[in-house]
This record gives C-alpha cells, sequence and structure tokens, in this order.
C-alpha cells in the first residue's frame, strides 16, 4: 500500500497494468438520457467468445477483470463462461448491471460462477418521470431478490451518479443499502462533454458526502466517492490526507495510473470513456507491447488535452 501511495504521488506508472475493462457488449436493455453510448460512437454489437478466449490468454500479469463495457452484460450469452474463465486465471471478477435481466436461475449461476463482485447501477428507489437514468421499476425488486439468494457470497455494490437536485433521491438510495446490507453505495459524477447537464458544486458535493456518511453510520455499507472519499477505517482516512497530493497534485487522471479498457474489437484504450482511442490491439499484440509504447506514453503526457472536460476521476474539477 505504502508502495503505491508512494507511485501515485509521483506518478511513477507500474511495468503492467492491474485493471483490465473489458468492453464484451455494447448493447443495453436501458436507454438512460446521460449514457453516452451514442455520444462515443461505440460499435453497437457483443464480443465473440473465441476473442474473449484470445484476449485473456494475454492477460497474465492482470490481477481483475471487469466485464462491463457500453452495455448490460447480462444480455451476452457467454457470461458465465466468461467469468469461469478468468476464474480458471486466477483473476478476481466484476461487472456493472442495472439488474433488470435478473432471474432465480441466472442469480445463482452468477453465485456459482466464482464471480467476486458486482455492482448494480441504480438512480432511483422509486420512479419518476423526470428522470435521467434507468426505470427503477424494472431493477430494484430483482436487486433484492440478488440480495436475498446471494448471502454476501459475493460482494454487491450501488453505484449511483450524482445529479443536480437529485439529493433526495441519494438519500433513498443510501438507505437502500443500509436496510439491505449493500457492501459499499459508489457515488460518480455526471460526465457533461458531450451534454449541458447541470451538477452540484464541489460544496454540495462535500455536503453529501458528510449526510450519506452519517445515514451509513454503524451499517454494513461504506461509500465511494473519488475524490472525496474512499476505502474504510485507517485506510480511509490516510485517503483523505493524502488525495490532494495524488498523480502530482491531481493533474493526472486516477484511472489512468494501472488501468486499460479493451473494447469489443480488441482495441487496447485508456479508459471506457476513450473507446475509440485505440493505442493498440490486444489480438495482434502483447500487453507490455502495448503498455509501454510510445503511444501510451503520449497520452499520459497530454492526457490533460486528451481527456477534455472529463472530471469523473480526477483530484481536480471543472465544477465550482
Amino acid at each position: 500500500m505504502i508502495k503505491e501511495l508512494i507511485a501515485r504521488i509521483f506518478y511513477i506508472i507500474p511495468k503492467s497494468p492491474k485493471t483490465a475493462q473489458i468492453g464484451i457488449t455494447n448493447k443495453c436493455n436501458f436507454n438512460c438520457k446521460m449514457c453516452q453510448r451514442f455520444d462515443l460512437k461505440v460499435d453497437i454489437k457483443q464480443m465473440e467468445i473465441d476473442t474473449f478466449e484470445t484476449i485473456i490468454s494475454k492477460l497474465n500479469p492482470i490481477e481483475n477483470i471487469i466485464l462491463t463495457g457500453w452495455g448490460e452484460p447480462l444480455l451476452h450469452p457467454n457470461l458465465i463462461k466468461m467469468i469461469k474463465l478468468c476464474k480458471a486465471k486466477d483473476k478476481k471478477v466484476r461487472f456493472t448491471s442495472n439488474g433488470a435481466l435478473l432471474h432465480d436461475q441466472l442469480i445463482k449461476d452468477l453465485i456459482n460462477s466464482g464471480l467476486d463482485e458486482i455492482t448494480f447501477s441504480v438512480e432511483e428507489i422509486d420512479p419518476s418521470e423526470n428522470s435521467i437514468g434507468h426505470d427503477s421499476s424494472q431493477q430494484i425488486g430483482k436487486i433484492k431478490r440478488f440480495l436475498e439468494i446471494n448471502k454476501g457470497q459475493v460482494k454487491v455494490n450501488i453505484q449511483t451518479v450524482l445529479q443536480k437536485d437529485n439529493q433526495e433521491k441519494i438519500i433513498d438510495i443510501a438507505h437502500f443499502c443500509k436496510e439491505n446490507k449493500v457492501d459499499r453505495l459508489r457515488l460518480t459524477r455526471l460526465d457533461i462533454r458531450f451534454h449541458d447537464f447541470e451538477r452540484p458544486s464541489i460544496k454540495e458535493e462535500k455536503q453529501l458526502v458528510n449526510l450519506i456518511t452519517a445515514i451509513l453510520k454503524n451499517s454494513k455499507t461504506g461509500i465511494d466517492f473519488l475524490p472525496h472519499t474512499a476505502f474504510d477505517g485507517f485506510t480511509k482516512h490516510i485517503f483523505k490526507l493524502i488525495y490532494p497530493l495524488l498523480h502530482r497534485g491531481g493533474k493526472y487522471c486516477l484511472r489512468t495510473f494501472d488501468d486499460i479498457y479493451i473494447n469489443v474489437n480488441g482495441g487496447v484504450t485508456p479508459c471506457c470513456a476513450l473507446p475509440k482511442f485505440e493505442l493498440g490491439n490486444i489480438l495482434d499484440q502483447d500487453l507490455p507491447e502495448v503498455w509501454n509504447s510510445c503511444k501510451f506514453r503520449n497520452f499520459r503526457k497530454h492526457q490533460k488535452e486528451i481527456c477534455g472536460k472529463c472530471d469523473i476521476l480526477t483530484v481536480k474539477t471543472y465544477n465550482k
């Protein structure tokens, strides 16, 4: 932990990424107003299982696999097989889902597959007409059913996007997490690169973090909202002290330090928010060749200009 913190403060890039996010599908059963699938012009298709097997065979140094692209992973007919292939390589596996397609047999299959962690994307507990997120009426009951059958075997998180004037909805979500013993509540900023969505100010973000922390006090549920808070216990206090120093004082994104994104065609990019900014292709190249390439080094040097106003995982923000 200490070594990694020092490396992150001075932005000393590791020899290999630790996490690979693989976009196994860009198809989705929802069409949320804030989703950027179409803004980013991703290919609306699914990854072939043969392609996936080739990719996994080339990710030996990787510790964590995230089976999430710009779609709903539960739509992929080979999701369970993909999880098992990752576990056979001793990887920790997780993915993000809206949960609307869950049923009892699928829940049991996911638990028995060796899945380590699942994050459910939830924007409200009770449906409303003005939501820019999911229709919660299709998902909340199924998420509760997953928690009932799961009995703590797979780590379960709830993720929600912080929007202007949705504090009451997030408070409802926090109470849901507490009552249903969800492992973590993860808040994230709204990406405003493509649409003129309003966001809370930095002051409002901090106030909400304090409020949610108070609600979740003495419960099983932890809270993550980078860069404001993360982890638990002593590590949480250390993070609060040092986060302004991370990545040379916020010059670089927290995500691109030791992560890669692999799109449906095997293209390697720095992040899922840059799905077409390919710096290599894992089907034709080895991981070290891509990670240490001139293209990747150039991206790291110029990522501020390349990433534009994306500040979802940066210490510094465009919020006032």
